[in-house]
């Protein structure tokens, strides 16, 4: 309400200072209303009506503001300190041996110092993608620092691989029978398709670097 729109001014009957007008401009129609001389009574009405639509908008319009403000302060709320994200830096590469791609290769970051392994396997092309896993999350990546790095591919010659092929609950249980009987508490035999060096971080001699920040590409061309 605009009080210089205002002819005398008066305590109504809630004790509030209220306006005595010849007219009064309503911000929401943007139009001068004219009153009559009737009383203070239909003066009063206009003054309560206009009074609760312009405080009926300022209160929409508040309330847009906060809801606007929360959503975007509702990341900052959630993320830092939460404990649902395992901060790892992203790691992925490619394994080949004498220039060809291996398929189906486990490989192993092992830290440097104390901390979490991070491993992957790699795709028909070479390429591999680590993960670290912490309880029950997971988290594409790995912990920033040092790590020497392991590359397995081998299959067991004991067995034939039809033996593990569509293995129903009886026949499993007949084929760890047959295991412990071979075995007899020895290892298995195996062929190593990637040259058995690689399997242990003490021989491999492969090593990477993980940074605090951005993504990584650890590519390792391995010999015979």
């Amino acid at each position: 309400m605009d009080w210089n729109k205002c002819d005398g001014f008066h305590t109504g009957d809630n004790g509030m200072k209220e306006c005595a007008l010849s007219s009064m401009w309503l911000p929401n129609q943007r139009a001068l209303i004219p009153l009559s001389d009737k009383g203070i009574r239909a003066q009063r009405k206009v003054w309560i009506c206009a009074t609760k639509g312009a405080e009926s908008g300022r209160n929409a319009r508040l309330r847009k503001i906060i809801c606007r403000v929360f959503l975007c302060l509702l990341p900052l709320l959630i993320l830092p300190g939460c404990g649902n994200r395992i901060p790892v830096t992203p790691v992925t590469g490619t394994i080949t041996l004498n220039g060809a791609p291996v398929e189906n290769a486990m490989v192993t970051f092992i830290p440097d110092s104390s901390g979490t392994v991070a491993t992957a396997t790699t795709d028909k092309t070479g390429k591999y993608i680590l993960k670290t896993y912490r309880g029950d999350k997971t988290a594409l990546g790995a912990f920033p620092g040092g790590y020497k790095v392991t590359v397995v591919k081998r299959v067991q010659t004991d067995f034939p691989e039809s033996d593990f092929e569509n293995l129903t609950p009886e026949k499993e249980a007949e084929l760890m029978n047959k295991i412990d009987t071979t075995l007899k508490g020895r290892a298995p035999n195996y062929k190593y398709l990637v040259p058995k060096k690689y399997e242990s971080q003490q021989t491999s001699g492969l090593t990477a670097e993980v940074p605090t920040k951005g993504k990584t590409a650890c590519d390792f061309d391995l010999e015979d």
